[in-house]
């Protein structure tokens, strides 16, 4: 926690994996003392004394109406095996600048809400399926109706997970924004066994996104068994594409691969 008297804190984020990243994003918790920060507002973030793009929001607040904890989003070139320092700042009238591509969530009339970035969308539709329903690349949709689906292996029993429940934008951007979509995982008979909800996490620039999935147990059964989640994708690429290029270096993977389409499908698989 700073000190009341500081006007700024160093601040380090380290890239673990030996790999050098482009404008990597990152999010971190900063706590304040009581009447310190009168409005995240008034947060500057700087790299060799260059402004640098910043989203906050404050989480918490002191009696007096100061910050007591502020989310800071930020996106940073991180440099293997180095310290890669920032400085966030509170008192020097600095300037936030804006970033080049912003990301943010537009709703339509239907209910459907675009999380949009540059030239890319990812719609979610109100009953379509989980984690989204189509995904877009300018105006051609690369994952087009009926391009995903996704399921759950829990005691040998296949679950649909299927979008229905409440949509709630968590962090409007500009440089991040989650998205919460409520639903329901449905049994070969329609029947719900779980309450499904995802979180969308998607960034500005960045041409990947984070999904976490939650689940609520329905089953009047104590224990269950997640045996697997996968998410199927039938891509629209062109009559030439032939295969995906992959790579999970986001955890630890440092080699990139490349998988076969299987009758039309690439398939993520999560074996729990």
């Amino acid at each position: 926690m700073p000190d009341p008297v500081q006007d700024s804190i160093d601040l380090s984020i380290v890239e673990p994996l030996g790999l050098q990243r482009r404008k990597w994003p990152w999010t971190l918790g900063v706590p304040f003392p009581e009447g310190c920060l009168s409005c995240d507002a008034d947060l500057t973030l700087t790299r060799d004394g260059q402004p640098q793009c910043v989203q906050t929001r404050t989480m918490l607040s002191w009696p007096d109406g100061s910050a007591k904890w502020v989310l800071v989003d930020g996106q940073t070139d991180l440099i293997a095996d180095d310290a890669n320092r920032l400085q966030l700042n509170w008192a020097d009238g600095g300037s936030r600048p804006d970033p080049t591509t912003t990301v943010a969530v537009r709703e339509t009339a239907d209910g459907t809400y675009f999380i949009e970035s540059g030239d890319r969308r990812i719609a979610i539709a109100p009953s379509g399926p989980l984690p989204f329903a189509r995904v877009y690349t300018s105006d051609a949709a690369i994952i087009p109706d009926g391009g995903i689906e996704s399921s759950l292996r829990i005691d040998d029993e296949v679950y649909e997970l299927r979008a229905g429940g409440r949509v709630e934008i968590e962090e409007p951007g500009p440089l991040r924004v989650v998205l919460r979509v409520d639903g329901l995982a449905l049994g070969s008979d329609g029947t719900p066994g779980f309450d499904a909800t995802v979180r969308i996490y998607a960034y500005s620039g960045v041409p990947w996104v984070r999904i976490y999935l939650t689940l609520t147990n329905r089953l009047r059964r104590p224990f269950v068994h997640l045996q697997e989640f996968k998410i199927n994708l039938r891509p629209d690429l062109g009559p030439e594409a032939e295969a995906f290029l992959a790579s999970s270096v986001d955890v630890g993977n440092h080699k990139s691969h490349v998988d076969e389409l299987v009758d039309g499908f690439r398939s993520l698989q999560v074996g729990l």
